[in-house]
C-alpha cells in the first residue's frame, strides 16, 4: 500500500488507485511504513483538449482527482500504462506521441468506472457493442454485426443505442473514425488518399467534406495549423 497526502487529508493507495494531479497542487506520497514496496507508474503530461473530459473524476481536493479501478478494468489500464512507459524508454521515432497515445487509451478504459461519466451508466449490451465498434473502426462493422454483439435484434439495438448514447450507431461510428483521422493527420505524413482508404471513406473528397463538417477545417488546413502550433 501507499499513501497520498493532500491539502484536504490523506488517501491510502491500493492496487488500482489512479490519481490526476493538476500543476501546482501541493502533494506528498510514499509507501505505508509496514509495507516494504509500493510500485507506481506515473507521467507528467500536457493533456490535449479532448482528454480533459476523460479526466473529470471525483475530486478529493482542489487540483486532485481520484479513481479506484475495479478488478476487471485493472489489467487493461495497467497494460496501457506499461506501454506508455515502454515507449518513454525506447529510442524510437515519435516516442512521445506513442506514449501519449497509450496514456489516452488508459484514461479511456478508466472512464468506464468514472461515476461522472456517461459510460458508467451504459447498458452492458450497448457497452459491448461500443467496445467492438471502437476495436474495428477501420472494418466498418454493420448495424447487424453490432446488434449481434449486443445480443439484440437490429431494430431493438438501434433504438436502445440511440437512447443510451444520444446518437445513432452511424453517427457514433463516423465521429470516432474522424477522431482517428485527426490523429493520423497529426502524427503521420500519410496522404489524404491513404487515410481515406485506411479509414473506409469512399474518397478523399468525401472524407474532406465530413471532416470539415465536423471540425470546421479541411484536413489539409487542420494539419497545417497543427504543424504550425507544434512548432511554436
Amino acid at each position: 500500500q501507499g499513501y497520498f497526502i493532500h491539502p484536504a487529508g490523506e488517501q491510502r493507495l491500493i492496487t488500482g488507485s489512479l490519481f490526476v494531479v493538476r500543476l501546482g497542487t501541493p502533494q506528498d506520497y510514499g509507501t505505508v511504513p509496514e509495507h516494504r514496496r509500493w510500485h507506481n507508474i506515473w507521467a507528467h503530461f500536457v493533456p490535449r483538449a479532448g482528454m480533459l473530459d476523460w479526466m473529470d473524476w471525483p475530486t478529493l481536493s482542489h487540483g486532485l482527482m481520484f479513481l479506484q479501478l475495479p478488478t476487471n478494468l485493472q489489467p487493461d489500464v495497467l497494460a496501457q500504462l506499461r506501454e506508455m512507459r515502454r515507449f518513454n524508454h525506447r529510442s524510437v521515432g515519435r516516442r512521445m506521441e506513442l506514449g501519449l497515445n497509450a496514456l489516452e487509451r488508459a484514461l479511456l478504459y478508466a472512464d468506464e468506472c468514472n461515476p461522472r461519466s456517461g459510460l458508467a451508466r451504459l447498458d452492458p449490451r450497448i457497452q459491448r457493442s461500443i467496445d467492438h465498434l471502437l476495436a474495428h473502426l477501420t472494418d466498418l462493422p454493420s448495424l447487424e454485426a453490432l446488434a449481434a454483439v449486443a445480443g439484440l435484434s437490429r431494430s431493438r439495438f438501434a433504438k436502445l443505442f440511440e437512447e443510451q448514447v444520444a446518437e445513432t450507431p452511424g453517427q457514433f461510428l463516423e465521429q470516432h473514425r474522424l477522431l482517428r483521422v485527426k490523429r493520423l493527420l497529426e502524427y503521420t505524413s500519410q496522404t489524404l488518399q491513404d487515410i481515406a482508404e485506411q479509414m473506409g471513406f469512399s474518397s478523399p473528397f468525401y472524407l474532406s467534406l465530413r471532416f470539415k463538417h465536423r471540425f470546421g477545417l479541411s484536413p489539409r488546413d487542420y494539419r497545417q495549423r497543427y504543424v504550425e502550433r507544434k512548432a511554436t
